[in-house]
């Protein structure tokens, strides 16, 4: 069907009485197989690792870009002498080329080098099948071939990426847009020229984002006819995220012609990080605020920021060296009536080859699942608003770590208002690209941590206005509406020393157990 990708449609719509009449006649099968390397985020799991029957490359590839790769055949069974097949390409836009004719000898293998030209960025997909030059037969093996040119992040745009659209109805129109590592947030606005549509967004795995099967529940937007639109996701997987915007409302009136979407869509991602001044800040006898300056450096696109006043915190560090096949590594944490976060945040080495996960749990009778983070690699975090008083367990699950011992940073920390705060004396901070800027903040405690935990405070670069981070379900409208809210893009912990005026203790206490 004209229109529609080979990687959607496979060979397309089906004539089953002529489908039936060929089988009838067709020869008897041969086993043919094929192998080559591919490049997307699940590969290392695949059971082959990194490896399919065609070309599949999610990763690695953007409008312009040309390379070459080798699919290897293997004939097992048939005729005892070589046989020709003559390649040919379906579905395919010009992006994939290869010789026209092949010779498979019984139960060796033949490589075969396929060329490959990017000229546009989206999806370009093509079958590759053998027809059996001998015999006549048509489509002996087949193999689906797709790379995927995705849109690049640039400094001389400023980070953005803007694309106008359309979106038939009842279908969909995707963008791929290439997240850089160590990006803090990455955010699509969507301006709905006509239609009544709804963004989607797919991680590098290709899992949905936002699921309501999710721990906390996440839920898929609802559709919107005309306006804005913005979504904000903190601290995203590096690699190629697919944004849908999707136009399959079924309620919704009019007919296909008039209910055709058009739209604009801008994707942004944002990096700010703390530089490396001081952090230790001390208060002093008498009360007297001590102020600490804390720099925060922008390396992406433009960004408003604000600093907030927030509660000081108990934090728990470790180092855990986990192998693969080794047991969880789990933490406990009591946690105080009244605290308003609980963070927990693994760290290490950047490398494609280990994949840890992160879950927390409240446990009372017995122990509830209330937060975890699965993302590829080994940078997790997870964060609970107003946790409930009492025992809560941080586990370290080494899903794949192949090999040598691998070393995490781990940090637990919950925030309380017993321990003091640390105020900000500036609020506002503008960002230009690539730029630095500097705030000030004041501490003051009123307690300490006990149980081998210390007393930090926590400078959080926050959106200076509200964005819209996931929805929740309103029972009442039975619908999705939007969640707003400020979002950090940056962090700095503070080390704080409560050895001044006896401050009361707070009991909270970490431990391996």
């Amino acid at each position: 069907m004209p229109g529609i990708g080979a990687y959607e449609q496979g060979n397309g719509l089906v004539n089953v009485g002529a489908a039936w009449e060929a089988l009838k006649r067709a020869p008897a099968p041969v086993a043919i197989s094929s192998s080559v390397d591919i490049n997307v985020a699940i590969g290392p799991y695949l059971t082959t690792p990194n490896n399919g029957p065609g070309i599949f490359e999610r990763e690695g590839w953007r409008a312009g870009q040309s390379g070459q790769r080798t699919i290897t055949f293997i004939r097992s069974s048939g005729n005892s002498e070589p046989v020709n097949y003559v390649v040919r390409w379906y579905g395919n836009d010009g992006s994939f080329s290869s010789a026209t004719k092949i010779r498979l000898p019984l139960n060796q293998p033949v490589p075969v080098p396929i060329t490959i030209d990017v000229k546009t960025s989206g999806v370009h997909s093509a079958i590759l099948n053998l027809d059996d030059e001998t015999s006549g037969a048509r489509s002996v093996y087949q193999v689906m071939n797709t790379v995927i040119a995705a849109e690049q992040f640039s400094a001389s745009e400023n980070f953005m990426v803007t694309r106008e659209g359309v979106a038939e109805y009842p279908s969909y129109t995707s963008f791929f847009f290439n997240v850089p590592e160590n990006a803090s947030a990455f955010k699509a606005d969507l301006k709905i020229q006509h239609g009544n549509l709804r963004m989607r967004f797919l991680r590098p795995t290709g899992k949905e984002f936002d699921h309501g099967n999710e721990t906390p529940p996440r839920w898929p937007a609802g559709y919107q006819t005309e306006g804005s639109v913005d979504r904000l996701i903190a601290n995203p997987e590096p690699g190629v995220w697919e944004v849908i915007v999707e136009n399959q409302d079924l309620l919704a009136p009019g007919d296909s012609e008039t209910r055709r979407g058009s739209f604009s869509i801008t994707a942004t991602v944002y990096r700010a990080e703390p530089n490396s001044l001081s952090n230790q800040l001390t208060t002093r006898v008498g009360d007297v605020l001590n102020k600490q300056q804390v720099q925060f450096a922008n390396y992406f696109a433009s960004l408003d920021g604000y600093v907030a006043e927030a509660p000081l915190a108990s934090a728990f560090s470790a180092r855990p060296v986990l192998g693969n096949g080794n047991e969880p590594v789990i933490y406990e944490i009591n946690v105080p009536q009244g605290a308003a976060t609980l963070r927990a945040r693994i760290d290490g080495p950047s490398t494609k080859a280990a994949d840890v996960d992160l879950y927390l749990y409240f446990c009372a009778a017995e122990c509830e699942l209330k937060a975890f983070s699965a993302r590829s690699g080994v940078r997790e975090q997870v964060t609970i608003a107003q946790p409930k008083g009492g025992k809560w367990k941080v586990v370290i699950d080494p899903v794949l770590v192949p090999s040598g011992p691998l070393t995490l940073d781990y940090i637990d920390l919950f925030t309380h208002t017993a321990f003091g705060s640390l105020t900000p004396l500036t609020g506002n901070i503008t960002f230009t690209k690539e730029a630095a800027s500097t705030v000030e903040v004041a501490a003051k405690i009123d307690a300490v941590p006990v149980n081998g935990r210390r007393l930090v405070g926590l400078v959080d670069l926050l959106t200076r206005e509200s964005v819209t981070v996931g929805h929740v379900y309103n029972p009442a409208t039975k619908s999705p509406e939007p969640i707003k809210e400020r979002v950090t893009l940056a962090e700095r912990i503070v080390e704080l020393r409560g050895d001044i005026n006896q401050p009361n203790p707070l009991t909270g206490s970490a431990r391996r157990p």
